[in-house]
């Protein structure tokens, strides 16, 4: 609250006493008289300026020495309403008067009757001068409604987060009086507290202050309440201390703990009342809802973006070979996954396909993909058989990944000349050789999941590609979509498909299968839908 003033002051004086300095070291090198009214006498007096106008900044934006501060329930309060209550008798009595004189009555009932309808007259007029002075010296009843509706339009319109709780948090210390805010919310690492926003506070203070998720103090955070009033750690109540914290207020939302606002003392030393908790529990409930939207807007467009990337990992163009067709697609969900597939081409009659899944969901899953994918890159060639390049990519994972996490990984390298598909399949959903009379088998040889066993040796196994066939490759995404009574769109299903289509072309096959996959879940894909479908001609 006093930077302003604070800089404006400096500033003022050191133009003021800095100038005439400057111009008299200037005649000292120079050992000529310097003498021009604008600098040593009208600029350094400008500076001045700098003063009221800084101040006036202050109390615009922090209300800083507002007079109602000073006059707030003191005397002036209680004269002025003496003498609206004097005023208002005295008009009463004097219109009274003069109309039983005017009148000439005698009857004392004729005029008390006069008296009471001139006061019931009168009680409008007095009653707004008295609403006046009340708004005047006691504004909270005034300032917190129009303040909730100030609050309510920041958050509506709300696009960043960090600038909507630094707004709100200078907005309440405007209203309140009190000497610091602070507002602290759940940090993205885990479900300790961190201060985002403050005022009043040093940045030295604040800059490293947290509240542990198994800390007293969030686990107090039911209701508002005052520190002095809690047994609270002697640690944390350090923490408060450095904070100025006398009342804490949380922001819950279902019951969750979004976060906590921490006041200091009002300017005026009185204590925080229950119209005073009130008002700071409605504004904790909408800046609930705000803090809950705008990290639902900010994750989607997170995920949006990893989308994106994740989609950038994926083949634009499908590589080709003499005597096959090969199509693939990948239908991403409402959450960021670790679908892969890959198509290589290391010579005219070489192809490699390749496609994996990261178990879980969300970025953690995405980054692994993507060291997945550089693995692959950098290890395929015809010379690498897919056994030994299951192995060396094991190892690789083995020994970056983290506890429970593993992926599933099919490789296969076909050979043009010899129609046939070398492969190993490590964990994952075994493809579905479809021979041209209708009949299939499952490729399955390999072993265990990459990421679990570092020294595993994995098994290599072939099979003979005659014209007709077809091979059809997918994640579980396929065969685990669900329907709206929660089950899951299943291998018979998926296999019913195939048989009855196994005869169409190999992209029709393909658009066969998503089709029905999305009809069957109407569109809420709870996992990525990745597959490759390959045609031998």
């Amino acid at each position: 609250q006093v930077k302003w003033p604070l800089w404006g002051s400096i500033i003022a004086v050191s133009g003021f006493f800095g100038i005439p300095f400057a111009i008299a070291a200037l005649q000292g090198m120079t050992g000529e008289r310097i003498s021009y009214w604008m600098l040593d006498e009208i600029l350094p007096k400008l500076f001045f300026l700098l003063i009221p106008i800084s101040f006036s900044f202050a109390i615009l934006k922090y209300r800083l020495m507002d007079i109602d501060l000073i006059i707030k329930r003191t005397i002036a309060y209680s004269l002025l309403s003496g003498f609206v209550v004097a005023l208002y008798f005295g008009i009463v009595a004097g219109i009274g008067v003069i109309v039983v004189r005017f009148v000439e009555v005698k009857s004392e009932w004729i005029t008390i009757g006069a008296a009471l309808l001139i006061s019931s007259m009168i009680v409008p007029v007095k009653n707004r001068v008295q609403g006046f002075l009340d708004k005047r010296f006691f504004r909270e009843k005034y300032d917190y409604p129009k303040a909730l509706r100030r609050i309510g339009r920041e958050i509506s319109v709300a696009t960043d987060l960090q600038i909507l709780l630094q707004t709100i948090t200078e907005e309440l210390t405007r209203v309140l009086y009190n000497r610091s805010v602070v507002l602290f919310t759940k940090s993205i690492s885990d479900s300790s507290m961190l201060a985002t926003a403050k005022i009043g506070v040093g940045d030295d203070v604040v800059g490293r202050m947290r509240f542990l998720s198994d800390s007293f103090l969030l686990g107090e955070m039911s209701d508002v309440f005052e520190v002095r009033k809690k047994d609270l750690p002697e640690d944390e109540k350090q923490l408060l201390r450095k904070i100025h914290a006398t009342l804490i207020v949380p922001i819950q939302q279902k019951n969750e703990t979004l976060g906590f606002l921490s006041f200091g003392k009002k300017l005026s030393e009185q204590e925080f009342n229950d119209e005073d908790k009130e008002f700071l529990s409605s504004v904790a409930v909408q800046l609930a809802v705000g803090i809950n939207n705008l990290q639902l807007s900010q994750q989607e467009q997170e995920y949006e973006e990893a989308k994106e990337i994740q989609q950038g990992f994926l083949p634009k163009e499908i590589s080709q070979i003499d005597g096959f067709e090969i199509v693939g697609s990948w239908i991403p969900s409402r959450f960021v996954g670790g679908d892969y597939y890959d198509v290589l081409k290391f010579s005219e009659t070489k192809i490699a396909l390749c496609i994996a899944d990261v178990a879980g969901k969300g970025m953690p899953a995405a980054l692994l993909m993507s060291n997945l994918q550089a693995s692959v890159k950098a290890f395929a060639s015809s010379s690498l058989s897919p056994k030994e390049l299951c192995e060396k990519i094991n190892r690789v994972i083995c020994s970056n990944i983290s506890e429970g996490k593993f992926i599933t990984l099919f490789f296969g390298m076909i050979d043009a000349e010899t129609k046939k598909i070398f492969y190993t399949n490590a964990g994952h959903n075994p493809p579905i050789h479809l021979h041209k009379d209708g009949s299939y088998e499952e490729l399955q040889t390999g072993g265990v999941v990459l990421g679990v066993f570092k020294d595993f040796v994995y098994e290599q196994g072939e099979a003979e590609l005659h014209s007709g066939d077809k091979i059809v490759l997918f994640t579980d995404g396929v065969t685990e979509a669900l329907n709206a009574d929660e089950e899951q769109f299943g291998d018979s299903h998926f296999l019913k498909t195939l048989k009855m289509h196994f005869y169409i072309s190999t992209e029709e096959l393909q658009n066969k299968i998503k089709h029905d996959v999305e009809t069957f879940c109407r569109g809420d894909f709870q996992d990525d839908v990745t597959m490759m479908v390959v045609g031998v001609k």
